[in-house]
């Protein structure tokens, strides 16, 4: 999902569209090698509305829905995947009771 592409993104019709993995794009494409979509849930959806929101204000021209303020794209997240839980207030837990 890092290297989503908002070009792949419809709000709209709630769905995100897999292309065919190529050469070319092989990170980017589906194994298969057919084209896919994968319908967007209202929390998915809220969620990419988020990021779009982020994009507007930070970083209009990236093409990346997972992006930093400069607009390069995520590439890893397991850093804040380990540190979220341990900060004071953090509302992301990975325990389980």
């Amino acid at each position: 999902m890092l290297w989503l592409e908002w070009r792949r993104v419809d709000l709209q019709g709630a769905f995100i569209t897999f292309e065919a993995a190529q050469p070319k794009n092989a990170k980017t494409g589906q194994k298969n090698g057919k084209l896919g979509r994968v319908p967007l849930n209202l929390v998915a959806r809220e969620a990419i509305l988020a990021r779009a929101r982020f994009r507007a204000e930070h970083c209009p021209a990236s093409p990346w829905v997972f992006c930093r303020k400069d607009g390069s794209r995520i590439a890893r997240i397991i850093k804040d995947f380990w540190v979220a839980p341990r900060m004071p207030n953090s509302k992301t837990s990975i325990r389980t009771t």
